[in-house]
């Protein structure tokens, strides 16, 4: 085992298997200066939070203005407020403190000081949210679905899951998913109603990859869910006297198509060809309507996320936005269809041999855009180590292609033509003396990946076939990539 994996006895069961960080001290702890706060706040919704935006900016803005009012007055910043509210705007910070900016202006990775103050803040905020007391609140699930996404970051799967577990309770709790008509000491406004709108739907999403990731039940069931999707507009549009509708491209779109896709896995994870195998040529059929169902969804995203407009010319958070948005799109077809990959169904059901060839083309296909796609970020070096769903597919992406190698009656048999990558001249990258990439495919040596302490993946030139990989989500079988 890795010797950053939490393995031995005395770690505590919630995050046994999952990495382990330097610890910090809390006598360490400082709150940064307000221009620093207010960098880190920006840097957190223009670029550390593509997708999963379950708080309105101006709110934290104007939190963080009566936080540093307190802390001006009497040094504490708790003593007028409940633990969320600052534990949320330290949660952003160690999410933000993930990132820093060059002196180009370009965000790199975090040096060892940036990791340290990252984790400093997580801490301190989860602290302060093991102390709180009273009724739950808005607030308490929204710090705590931060802290799951900041778990992620840092490669704790198995604490995020359980943390997480408690977020979807909370929520619950509040009726937060299911609202009924109430009468209220005081009219709830309209930001307030989008938050909730936002935390249940995101919380969805989260569950459903979290759901595929680890291998376990989902918390929410579609019926479950009573509310809306969340309203598609810009945070400066939202106030809580109401909606102004402008014309600007809107930071919620990607969250509400992330969303729209996670009921379209949803809706295959519920097949039974994705559990025991395929069995029958309908089986077939449903995985062409599903993909039918991806392509449909891509129809409908607008021009700033479907690819028509280059990425470089988007807004930083525009462009996480639409990376987010392609990975998740590649990762549902692979999901779909990596099924076909175990026999040559076309040879079973003559009369599927057409679709069967097709759709098992679509999944190589979506495979091979994933690792150009990543290698791309790589050679642009921003593919991060925070960037838990980005290693995540290219996971599903690697488990996929060695399936592929070792299963000769797929490749020799069932497609006229083989995926093509990357050549390694492209990729010249050095580190410590030692190549930066690592050969994944004996067949195809121009495929390489990064090597990275995130994705350990054995040698195939040394195996027969690989038992399993290592992810910061912890052991996958091979066989899994195929069957669940």
């Amino acid at each position: 085992d890795p010797p950053d994996q939490a393995t031995t006895s005395s770690v505590s069961v919630f995050s046994y298997g999952d990495r382990v960080l330097p610890e910090v001290s809390l006598t360490d702890f400082q709150w940064p200066d307000l221009e620093a706060a207010l960098g880190l706040v920006n840097r957190y919704f223009e670029f550390a939070s593509p997708t999963y935006r379950v708080l309105h900016q101006p709110t934290v803005e104007s939190s963080l203005g009566q936080l540093y009012s307190q802390l001006v007055q009497d040094g504490s910043g708790q003593s007028q407020f409940m633990a969320a509210p600052p534990a949320t705007l330290l949660l952003i910070f160690s999410t933000a403190t993930m990132f820093q900016v060059s002196p180009q202006g370009k965000i790199r990775d975090a040096d060892d000081p940036g990791w340290r103050t990252s984790e400093l803040y997580y801490v301190k905020a989860d602290s302060m949210l093991a102390q709180e007391a009273g009724a739950p609140s808005l607030a308490s699930v929204q710090a705590r679905f931060l802290m799951v996404l900041y778990l992620l970051c840092t490669s704790r799967a198995h604490k995020a899951w359980y943390v997480f577990g408690t977020t979807v309770q909370l929520i619950m709790a509040l009726g937060l998913h299911s609202p009924r008509p109430k009468k209220a000491i005081t009219p709830e406004d309209e930001v307030q109603k989008e938050c909730k709108c936002r935390i249940v739907w995101c919380s969805y999403t989260l569950d459903r990859y979290l759901s595929i990731i680890l291998g376990r039940p989902r918390l929410w069931q579609d019926e479950d869910l009573k509310i809306r999707l969340p309203m598609r507009v810009n945070d400066p549009d939202l106030t809580p006297q109401g909606i102004q509708v402008s014309g600007r491209d809107c930071t919620m779109d990607a969250p509400y198509f992330h969303t729209k896709l996670a009921q379209i896995l949803t809706q295959a994870a519920k097949e039974d060809y994705l559990i025991s195998g395929i069995s029958s040529k309908t089986q077939i059929d449903t995985i062409g309507n599903l993909c039918s169902q991806v392509a449909e969804w891509k129809s409908q995203l607008p021009p700033f996320l479907s690819g028509i407009i280059h990425p470089s010319s988007l807004a930083p958070l525009f462009r996480r936005q639409l990376t987010v948005l392609k990975l998740a799109r590649y990762h549902a077809l692979m999901f779909i269809t990596r099924p076909l990959l175990l026999r040559n169904y076309g040879q079973i059901w003559p009369d599927c041999e057409a679709s069967y060839q097709y759709y098992l083309s679509v999944c190589l296909k979506a495979t091979e855009d994933t690792i150009k796609f990543i290698l791309a970020f790589v050679q642009e070096e921003q593919l991060f180590p925070a960037f838990w769903y980005s290693q995540y597919i290219t996971f599903n992406a690697l488990s996929i292609i060695y399936i592929f190698e070792f299963s000769p009656h797929i490749a020799g048999e069932a497609l006229s033509g083989n995926p093509t990558f990357p050549p390694v001249h492209s990729n010249p990258l050095r580190h410590n003396s030692r190549p930066a990439y690592y050969l994944v495919r004996p067949f195809y040596p121009t495929l390489f990946l990064p090597l990275n302490s995130r994705i350990l993946i054995p040698n195939p030139t040394t195996m027969s076939l690989p038992t399993h990989f290592t992810l910061n989500t912890g052991r996958h079988m091979a066989s899994q990539a195929a069957g669940s």
